[in-house]
């Protein structure tokens, strides 16, 4: 009796290593050969041109990782600052434009900024209107 290993030993040559039968889906249509290993590089954190993992500074004009952090942390705190100033005149704005529009703030509950937005816009466009039927009616007399 053959086993099936015998059988496929037979139907192989001798001389070349038995493959494994994956198909290749890579676009190359190469046969598959085994991967070199390559070697890691070692990876440097730059920003704004400064390694950020190197804790001494080489020459008088480099700045070390933790000067170029802390100039990041300030950028940053200083975005963050300039963003909430432009939030809270936005929400302000808003609110101010509650107090004027009919209708548009409830008491006792927060404007909500899309409903006063479009109660304002709906209000503007009532009084324009309003504004061109006067104008036709004192064009008139």
């Amino acid at each position: 009796m053959v086993s099936t290993e015998d059988a496929i030993n037979k139907q192989q040559p001798t001389h070349q290593p038995p493959q494994a039968l994956f198909l290749n889906f890579t676009t190359d249509l190469s046969p598959q050969t085994p991967k070199k290993k390559t070697k890691k590089r070692q990876t440097a954190y730059r920003v704004n041109g400064v390694n950020i993992l190197n804790r001494q500074v080489k020459e008088e004009n480099e700045v070390d990782s933790k000067t170029a952090i802390e100039r990041i942390q300030r950028r940053r705190e200083n975005h963050n600052h300039i963003e909430r100033k432009r939030r809270d005149n936005i929400n302000n704005t808003i609110l101010q434009i509650s107090q004027v529009v009919p209708n548009a703030s409830e008491p006792g509950q927060r404007p909500n900024k899309g409903r006063v937005l479009q109660l304002a816009l709906s209000y503007i466009q009532a009084l324009q209107q309003e504004n061109q039927q006067l104008r036709n009616e004192a064009s008139n007399r």
